[in-house]
């Protein structure tokens, strides 16, 4: 019982200290993520914290891509690429809160909480690889032609990686947890779905300074877990 305690505590910790000297986190980044690392293992076994790793490595690569050539396009992440507190919660909050479900409703929250990662990912990959996008992106509400960057912008590139986002965390979910087509399809659709509103609350509130892209991040990885639930539970 203790080396499992000790395993929960040691494994996400370890990976949190890795990201803070790879400089993926700063210093509360590498602290909240390490608690949701282990909020994930000690309600999801290795299976759900393998799931928000896959997460964090894709987003650290996206955000890494031609960083210097964002950098001068002013659209790079802060920091050199330095992930803080109200980000990684932003992301891993909600899938945190679905896992620790589990014990209420079974299984079901391993699909929320998946269906949760899926949009924090879609929309990660959308954001970092869309910005390199060659043409002009487009303003999702109205499809006008915007500035590279603007809140609530979407281009074809970046709808790609979204779309390839969504399927790396449904397939790895499918694998880890043995999800049945339905399930993976919840987890699929949700992740876009969570992406899109992202895009959606990006291009109406946040540009009105109504909300900042944190929030945007938490009100759309809850709707994507959401989904699941209002789907299945009865």
């Amino acid at each position: 019982m203790y080396s499992e305690i000790g395993l929960t505590l040691i494994i996400p910790t370890s990976f949190a200290l890795l990201s803070y000297f790879l400089g993926a986190l700063d210093g509360k980044g590498a602290t909240s993520g390490a608690l949701i690392g282990i909020a994930s293992l000690f309600f999801g076994g290795l299976e759900a914290f393998s799931v928000i790793l896959i997460f964090f490595l894709s987003a650290y690569i996206a955000t890494k891509v031609k960083y210097g050539l964002k950098l001068r396009m002013g659209v790079a992440q802060s920091k050199m690429g330095r992930r803080g507190l109200w980000n990684v919660l932003g992301n891993g909050l909600f899938p945190t809160i679905f896992i620790s479900l589990r014990p209420l409703i079974g299984d079901l929250a391993l699909v929320s909480f998946s269906a949760s990662v899926s949009s924090a990912t879609s929309d990660t990959l959308s954001s970092e690889i869309g910005v390199l996008s060659k043409e002009r992106p487009r303003l999702i509400t109205t499809l006008e032609k915007v500035e590279v960057g603007e809140d609530g912008a979407i281009s074809p590139l970046g709808e790609l990686f979204g779309v390839l986002g969504s399927l790396l965390i449904a397939g790895t979910s499918w694998i880890l947890f043995g999800f049945g087509l339905t399930n993976f399809m919840q987890v699929f659709l949700s992740g876009i779905i969570g992406s899109h509103f992202d895009s959606l609350l990006g291009a109406t509130l946040q540009r009105r300074g109504l909300i900042d892209n944190n929030g945007v991040n938490f009100m759309s990885t809850f709707l994507a877990g959401l989904v699941p639930l209002l789907l299945n539970f009865q």
